[in-house]
């Protein structure tokens, strides 16, 4: 089978040499190309895709929309199966493209997400996300699921000719994607066999803002979901401190207990402010849209390193 790694990058230099890298290191005999859909990058980015002999297509930053992104790079793809491969996740071995490919032997698969295994180091209170809530370590055996991540995924072509990406969506494309794509019929397997390094740096802005458009966009998608309600804040905030304290303990690093508070504040007022502006019908087109409160970046600036 044929496939196409799809790699939708923006400023990417500090980690993008190293993805390549485990991407060319797969032990996998198929045809392969990697495809590089670029939406405004200043930082080298281009000239290490150049240097690993990627496909590269430029779009201009105020077009850019994860949905738009990912549908431009299955369009320029020529692989059977569409592999999506965010620019700052490396893979851990040699075998996550051939783990990622395995459960399309199923005909009834139409998308298969890979496990994200965190680095500690950069972000601690965001590996808690990953590994107790998102992608597991579980019994290692593939398993059908309700959710996605186009971070590192795989697509059979049929299926996303079927069933593409929304443009429009400020974030959670890839969960509404999924959505679809079982409604017309196909399996969504997650498979913690195929495992890449992710984690991001712990930017105030970027947690408000991240946390802001996934329940923005949950809300849009799934009005009956809890966010947006003070209750829920509260218990969610509780939740999440005391599971970090736990983190934390487990890996050594109880010396930052301080910024506990500080990180739910930048996360979980996102998180409410996005479904509040969902439910209030307020427009937002682009991440760089949603505006961070500027007493939350004083205040919650010491968690950034």
């Amino acid at each position: 089978m044929s496939v196409s790694i799809v790699l939708r990058v923006k400023n990417e230099a500090r980690m993008l040499h190293d993805v390549l890298q485990g991407v060319e290191r797969q032990n996998y005999r198929g045809d392969m190309d990697v495809v590089v859909v670029d939406s405004g990058s200043t930082d080298g980015t281009l000239e290490i895709a150049r240097a690993h002999n990627c496909r590269i297509f430029c779009i201009k930053p105020e077009d850019f929309s994860w949905g738009y992104a990912l549908n431009l790079g299955a369009e320029k793809a020529t692989g059977d199966f569409i592999v999506y491969l965010s620019g700052h996740c490396v893979p851990v071995d040699e075998f996550w493209l051939e783990n990622l490919l395995a459960p399309f032997e199923d005909a009834s698969v139409g998308g298969v997400y890979s496990r994200h295994v965190p680095i500690v180091e950069i972000d601690p209170f965001e590996a808690i996300e990953l590994e107790y809530f998102w992608f597991p370590a579980g019994s290692g055996e593939p398993t059908e699921s309700d959710a996605f991540s186009n971070a590192s995924s795989a697509l059979r072509r049929s299926t996303w000719e079927s069933v593409k990406f929304d443009e429009k969506l400020l974030m959670v494309e890839d969960g509404d994607w999924a959505n679809r794509a079982r409604a017309a019929g196909w399996k969504i397997i997650y498979q913690p066999r195929s495992k890449v390094y992710h984690s991001h740096p712990p930017r105030v802005e970027n947690i408000y803002r991240r946390w802001f458009s996934r329940c923005y966009a949950a809300k849009k998608i799934l009005p009956r979901t809890r966010e947006g309600s003070l209750l829920y804040l509260m218990y969610k905030t509780l939740l999440c401190g005391w599971l970090d304290l736990k983190y934390l303990a487990r890996h050594g690093l109880l010396s930052r207990f301080w910024q506990i508070p500080l990180y739910e504040a930048a996360r979980q007022l996102g998180a409410y402010n996005g479904a509040r502006a969902a439910i209030a019908g307020k427009p937002f087109d682009r991440w760089h849209d949603v505006p961070v409160p500027r007493i939350l970046e004083k205040l919650c600036k010491p968690i950034e390193r």
